[in-house]
């Protein structure tokens, strides 16, 4: 059974749960989330070249 204490924990770990998947939820939704996996993506590719890579 939850003593008062272990329910404060619970809800505390809840509420911080819940405000670091708010700020994950607004950043990954935004422009700037699509920007950033764009230029990750193309300097991927374009190192690729660099260093030799090749998956065949």
């Amino acid at each position: 059974m939850a003593t008062k204490s272990n329910k404060k924990k619970i809800n505390k770990v809840s509420l911080l749960f819940n405000r670091f998947s708010t700020v994950v939820i607004r950043f990954t939704g935004s422009s700037m989330a699509f920007v950033i996996a764009f230029c990750v993506i193309l300097i991927w590719g374009l190192l690729g070249s660099v260093f030799d890579y090749s998956d065949t």
